[in-house]
């Protein structure tokens, strides 16, 4: 056999050593305020505001570009079809 048990030392020594590179990481605690609610301030709170009307405006935008293609490649499909017969 080809390190088999030699294999589940060094498996059992990594979950050893990720357990206590935990204890010694400092735990991710977002330094950032809010963006909402009651901690935000007056311009964070309208950037909010606008980020949100600029993806809705980019989501209506795509969607009305999508539904002029398809009506248009459906209006060209009816004209080749009812010329080509």
């Amino acid at each position: 056999m080809a390190g088999g048990s030699g294999f589940i030392v060094d498996s059992n020594n990594l979950g050893k050593n990720n357990r206590e590179l935990r204890k010694i990481r400092p735990s991710l605690k977002p330094n950032t305020r809010s963006r909402s609610g009651k901690n935000a301030s007056i311009a964070e709170l309208s950037d909010a505001i606008r980020h949100r009307f600029v993806v809705k405006f980019r989501s209506q935008h795509m969607t009305r570009f999508v539904y002029s293609a398809l009506g248009i490649g459906i209006l060209l499909l009816i004209l080749i079809l009812y010329f080509s017969s």
